[in-house]
């Protein structure tokens, strides 16, 4: 039982893994853009609803407003934010992947860890690693 090697080679004979965009901007920098991303969304979102928060505390400590009046305003206030805040976001997320993290998949970004490694594989090589994994696979699973 054999498997295909997923290291490929280009024009410049230097590996190319068979990686998605992500994938290859998270090895090379460390860390998944998409993350990064979704903690910037997560952190505004808590600025945000800290904001409602206190502005709903204020806005209690005023006279001739009644509690239902503030739940109201305060409701449709929070969905006009959102969907304005959503929209914009939106935005920033195309320029943050197309101008900060738009890197051509297809370019050379040498990786330090790959630098030295022989990625030539033979398929003498390729058999004995598949046989030494099918034989801690039995190991393992008995």
């Amino acid at each position: 039982m054999s498997f295909q090697n997923p290291v490929y080679k280009n024009n410049n004979n230097h590996p190319k893994l068979p990686y998605n965009k992500s994938e290859r901007l998270g090895e090379f920098l460390g860390f998944v853009p998409d993350q990064l991303a979704n903690d910037l969304y997560n952190t505004y979102n808590v600025v945000v609803y800290t904001t409602l928060e206190s502005l709903e505390s204020y806005l209690k400590t005023l006279d001739g407003l009644s509690e239902i009046q503030i739940k109201e305003q305060l409701q449709r206030f929070d969905e006009k934010v959102e969907q304005i805040l959503d929209k914009n976001f939106s935005g920033f997320e195309k320029y943050f992947y197309d101008n900060i993290f738009g890197v051509m998949i297809e370019g050379h970004i040498p990786l330090e860890h790959y630098e030295g490694l022989d990625l030539d594989v033979t398929e003498e090589q390729e058999d004995v690693v598949d046989r030494a994994l099918e034989k801690s696979r039995r190991v393992v699973l008995a």
